[in-house]
């Protein structure tokens, strides 16, 4: 057991350390590409995400889960081996479009593989923990990826793409030193249509839920979308790609501290909204300051989102009833992806007629105005009488 935990650590690590990761936004831009083909592809990766999520769940479902891990990891490293081929919009694409499916094939599989182990094991009840590290691993992965990245890419873009497209192939090796188990749990997306069925039902049955769930897409869709444009925003502040890696290392920092102390802060009932409304000012500050200094301002925003994040993130999953939650879940991450694309829309529009710093303005004016908005709404309790009879349905 204790080898399989290291192998699927050492996955989760890989799986995430790819150098290209902090740079390739600024690839594409210095490849020729305006502001809204550079968005437009970030538009395609969500929406590949949002359609391909159903039918790559169920393949999950039908054929051994390690299978579909490598078929994941090939189309990952496929991904990296177009942009190292052609830098023009259509490789690009092409390339999104496979890490796209990549993505969708790895969601839910990934973790159900690890089950099914723990499963066969007897150690099921050890999941959480399993989870918890691997989570960990991967943001060993990713702070390895930004930190080496940036200093990698000063010497070429394909000094960056190479390795990115070598570790794929390196996980599938470490997948196939993995024995396969048979699936003794379902990823779930089968009966996805039916979840969404009864999500919209819980919603419409449940005002304060509902309320809630717009606010989650809007605000945190939006902050999602705003995480691809940041390294261009610091290129446009002429940072070096060494340095961008580096301000990476340091924002993934800040937001698994964020994560991590979101409990020890006085953020109960509507104080929160005011929170997230500081953390869309300071967006805007930094939006209009051009010291290098102010790029402070861009780690109190990560933080107080992602703080906030995980904070709205628990009261959604408390106004959800207890048999619902996956069903809600399930919506709620379709939101998001929707919010993102029409933010990387907009961004794509302003920034070819004003700089990507123009994605501060608008992260700032929509974070701040929905939870200006919340903050003066007059609180609706969750109707637990609803929530009961959803429950005895």
């Amino acid at each position: 057991m204790q080898t399989f935990l290291r192998r699927i650590y050492a996955f989760a690590c890989l799986n995430h350390c790819i150098l290209i990761y902090p740079v390739y936004a600024i690839l594409f831009q210095e490849s020729g590409l305006s502001s809204i083909q550079v968005t437009s592809l970030f538009m395609l990766w969500s929406a590949v995400t949002v359609v391909f999520e159903v039918p790559t769940g169920v393949l999950a479902d039908k054929y051994k889960r390690r299978n579909i891990l490598v078929f994941a990891q090939l189309l990952k490293g496929g991904c990296f081996l177009c942009w190292l081929a052609s830098k023009t919009y259509f490789a690009f694409g092409v390339g999104f479009f496979l890490w796209g499916i990549s993505s969708t094939l790895m969601s839910g599989t990934f973790e159900s593989f690890v089950y099914d182990e723990l499963k066969h094991c007897g150690k099921e009840e050890s999941f959480k923990n399993v989870v918890s590290r691997i989570r960990a691993s991967s943001f060993i992965g990713i702070t390895i990826a930004v930190l080496l990245g940036g200093i990698i890419a000063e010497y070429g873009y394909d000094s960056a793409l190479i390795p990115s497209s070598i570790v794929p192939f390196l996980n599938i090796l470490v997948l196939f030193s993995i024995p396969s188990v048979a699936p003794m749990c379902s990823t779930g997306e089968r009966a996805y249509f039916r979840i969404l069925v009864d999500a919209f039902r819980e919603a419409k049955n449940n005002p304060a839920l509902l309320r809630l769930m717009i606010f989650f897409a809007i605000t945190f869709g939006s902050m999602g979308a705003s995480d691809e444009l940041w390294e261009l925003l610091f290129r446009e502040r002429s940072f070096t790609l060494a340095t961008i890696g580096f301000l990476f290392a340091i924002g993934n920092t800040v937001s698994a501290l964020a994560c991590l102390s979101v409990q020890y802060l006085p953020l109960q009932g509507k104080r929160a909204y005011a929170f997230v409304i500081i953390g869309g000012l300071a967006s805007v500050l930094l939006a209009l300051l051009r010291s290098p200094f102010a790029i402070v301002l861009a780690f109190v925003s990560i933080f107080i989102l992602e703080a906030a994040f995980t904070l709205f993130q628990t009261r959604l999953q408390h106004a959800i009833s207890s048999h619902q939650r996956a069903t809600v879940s399930s919506i709620n991450s379709l939101l998001l992806e929707m919010v993102a694309i029409v933010f990387y829309f907009l961004a794509g529009i302003l920034a070819d007629r004003f700089g990507f710093v123009s994605f501060l303005w608008l992260l700032g004016i929509i974070t701040g105005a929905v939870s200006l908005l919340y903050l003066f709404l007059p609180s609706e309790p969750v109707a637990e009488h609803q929530t009961v009879s959803l429950a005895e349905k």
